[in-house]
């Protein structure tokens, strides 16, 4: 958790075509929450800042990535009768990065230091805003170049707490 000056987290999500479909008609999308080279509880700060990076961590050739076509985040009190003052953050649906990007990054929650970079959508930073428990849904489109008739809404939803006396 931060104290004193704010900080920059990374949450870190990864979306794999050959997930098994779960019973709500969504994909399972793995996440990772990071500071620094480290990851960390889902515990924030007002003022702290969250970059969120898709990862397309299907076992593939780089040259082949994911298309992204929607990410957004819905926020919702994790404690019932229990509302917050607001949304979590600054906005919750970021400008999505251009598409099909030739960009490849490293990633602390899903590949060793051996491992390749995986593709990557890196989205503008968004502020906490509002103090409180959050139960988060982020839901992600994406479709393959392979199988451009289809398309894939993969979806998780973490608990994060955004204050000290959470």
């Amino acid at each position: 958790m931060a104290t004193g000056a704010p900080s920059t987290y990374v949450w870190e999500l990864g979306i794999d075509w050959d997930a098994v479909n779960t019973e709500n008609g969504r994909y399972y999308l793995q996440t990772g929450f990071v500071l620094g080279d480290t990851m960390v509880s889902l515990r924030t700060t007002v003022g702290d800042t969250i970059v969120f990076k898709v990862f397309d961590v299907t076992p593939r050739p780089v040259n082949e990535p994911l298309h992204l076509t929607s990410f957004c985040v819905i926020p919702k009190p994790a404690v019932a009768g229990d509302t917050p003052d607001g949304d979590p953050f600054s906005h919750l649906q970021p400008d999505l990065p251009s598409r099909c990007s030739e960009r490849v990054a490293k990633s602390v929650s899903f590949g060793a230091a051996e491992r390749p970079p995986f593709p990557v959508w890196e989205f503008p930073a968004v502020q906490v805003t509002t103090p409180g428990r959050f139960l988060l849904s982020f839901l992600v489109q994406a479709w393959s170049p392979r199988h451009k008739s289809t398309s894939r809404l993969y979806g998780v939803d973490p608990e994060m707490v955004v204050g000290s006396n959470m």
